[in-house]
């Protein structure tokens, strides 16, 4: 059966082509950007944000790994796999440093949008952990749609804590 868990520790078994990766990301970002940016500041913006966008993700996928592992697997952190669990988090921290040597982040097209998307990451993964928590009273006292009503009334009030955190536009 192929999952999740299967594939994370097939990779761990085998980490070659993930740290080849992990490794490459921020080293191409340097190794062609730089040259990039030398030519026109506008094309080395542009370019600076397709490993921005892929450290992000990368970013928030892991850390949505971690937290699914430490929080409903309880899985002791210090356990894991190094390779699997925190060899991209520090890849993408060097990939979101080097392309931000490429180009400023604020001159990236996109970038304010990237909070949006680490935004809704956190609520999702907070609404399963709460119903994975209202496990009892979601079966019992709770229907599907009062839990929807519950994810929407939390989705309103995170959109109405990003309007206030980013101010008026």
């Amino acid at each position: 059966m192929y999952s999740i868990d299967a594939g994370l520790e097939a990779l761990g078994r085998h980490p070659g082509p993930l740290l080849g990766y992990l490794a490459a990301l921020p080293v191409v970002t340097v190794a062609i950007g730089l040259p990039v940016r030398a030519a026109s500041k506008n094309a080395a913006a542009v370019f600076a944000t397709i490993p921005t966008h892929l450290a992000v993700l990368q970013g928030v996928s892991v850390l949505g790994v971690l937290a699914y592992s430490a929080f409903f697997l309880h899985q002791n952190l210090l356990a894991l796999n190094v390779f699997v669990h925190y060899a991209p988090l520090l890849s993408a921290v060097a990939a979101l440093a080097a392309s931000n040597a490429v180009a400023p982040f604020d001159a990236q097209p996109g970038f304010d949008r990237l909070s949006g998307l680490c935004m809704l990451a956190a609520l999702a993964f907070g609404a399963f952990f709460v119903l994975d928590r209202l496990h009892f009273f979601a079966g019992v006292f709770m229907s599907l749609a009062s839990l929807t009503g519950i994810f929407l009334g939390l989705c309103a009030i995170a959109r109405l804590a990003m309007k206030r955190v980013r101010g008026p536009e």
